[in-house]
């Protein structure tokens, strides 16, 4: 049987780091609830899983890159159209 350990819980600093914020932007997120954190005594921590979570919600998915201006001449180049 294979044990699914959590993981671990990182700091403000690790996780502006991860996500490639300034410390004051992620404060400011926490406080607006833009992110799930937990408190451990006065330590502000977030989990691994909710950055990754964060990260995956926030991903803009690639599409196919429109033909450039050069294709384009290109085509009606040969085609025998004119402008």
């Amino acid at each position: 049987m294979v044990s699914h350990a959590p993981r671990p819980l990182v700091t403000i600093r690790e996780a502006s780091a991860i996500l490639n914020l300034a410390e004051s932007t992620l404060r400011g997120w926490l406080c607006d609830r833009r992110l799930r954190f937990v408190k451990v005594g006065r330590r502000t921590m977030l989990r691994r899983d909710d950055l990754d979570a964060f990260i995956e919600a926030h991903t803009v998915a690639a599409e196919a890159p429109l033909p450039s201006i050069l294709e384009r001449r290109r085509q009606r180049a040969t085609s025998g159209d004119t402008p």
